[in-house]
């Protein structure tokens, strides 16, 4: 179990949220189920693949990759984030936010940005994809609107989906499309009030009829 301040905590074994000792959903637990988002097309190996790609990407900016200890099988991936890094001008500072939790109080979700950082000269949210980029729009905006919640200064971030390629390569997109807030809002008002309840109870196979 890990925490971040004022009662937030994540089960890292089931990745689940709670705030103070209840639960809460998570961007991509909202996402996935309200069927957005079809893990179904999620292998085993892919999964494996992006969480391993991340850590390494962590530890890159961090200071801390072995760049000798790389699996072959995410080597272009890694090589690729180090490309958009140099692209984007990023630097390693206390000011980076990586992989850390973050809790909206009035739509009641947690999520996890992957980088927050100045890239291009703007205060950027950065989401890594080592797959499709299909839903990245209303990821991005929840953790924009959670990270900024206690924070009336700071203006909305830009936000990007960075695609990693494995001959080394990546794409960026930019997330322009305002209404990915409220269309996440509505997500977490159907979530919260319909499916977390049933997730709780252990009745998640509850067809309604």
């Amino acid at each position: 179990m890990s925490e971040n301040g004022g009662g937030l905590a994540l089960d890292l074994e089931r990745h689940q949220y709670s705030f103070d000792g209840k639960r809460v959903g998570g961007v991509s637990e909202i996402l996935t189920g309200l069927g957005i988002v079809d893990r179904s097309w999620f292998t085993e190996f892919a999964c494996a693949r992006g969480s391993a790609v991340h850590a390494a990407i962590e530890y890159l900016l961090h200071g801390r990759l072995d760049c000798r200890s790389l699996d072959e099988r995410i080597k272009g991936y890694v090589e690729a984030a180090v490309a958009f890094i140099d692209a984007a001008g990023i630097y390693r500072s206390p000011q980076l936010v990586i992989e850390r939790p973050v809790w909206h109080p009035v739509w009641r979700f947690a999520g996890m940005p992957d980088l927050i950082a100045e890239a291009f000269g703007e205060l950027s949210l950065i989401d890594w994809k080592t797959g499709g980029a299909s839903f990245a729009g209303l990821q991005t905006a929840a953790y924009d609107d959670a990270y900024r919640f206690d924070k009336p200064t700071v203006k909305p971030l830009r936000r990007m989906a960075v695609q990693l390629k494995s001959d080394g390569t990546f794409k960026k997109t930019d997330l322009r499309d305002a209404r990915d807030y409220t269309d996440f809002q509505a997500c977490c008002l159907i979530y919260n009030k319909y499916v977390l309840p049933r997730r709780i109870r252990g009745t998640d196979d509850d067809d309604g009829n």
